[in-house]
């Protein structure tokens, strides 16, 4: 039973540090993978550069719609444009939000 409450454990501490750490790891981790095939592409000229850049898209992405969700704005105005006029609407975190939370800075 006691490893059933260390399992237990550890899933919400990762829970709890995604959720925290997540949006800013994914972003900045993408952005690497991003420009790290770029680098290799242009070095290299493979095309597997190809594949890790859209991994690193996706992953900065992702970032920028897990801070959407938590903070119901986006970190950028390219995120915001991407997520509001080209992806389909259901991928849009802040849609159907009545009260928008945005800091008085950022207005």
């Amino acid at each position: 039973m006691a490893w059933l409450l260390s399992w237990l454990a550890v899933a919400v501490f990762v829970a709890l540090a995604a959720w925290c750490f997540g949006g800013l790891a994914l972003r900045v981790g993408g952005v690497m993978l991003f420009a790290g095939a770029l680098l290799t592409m242009a070095e290299t000229g493979s095309l597997t550069g190809v594949v890790f850049a859209s991994f690193g898209w996706l992953a900065w992405l992702g970032g920028h719609w897990l801070y959407a969700v938590r903070h119901h704005f986006f970190a950028s105005p390219f995120a915001r444009r991407i997520f509001v006029q080209v992806l389909p609407r259901r991928l849009d975190p802040t849609r159907r939000w009545g009260i928008r939370t945005v800091p008085a800075e950022r207005r």
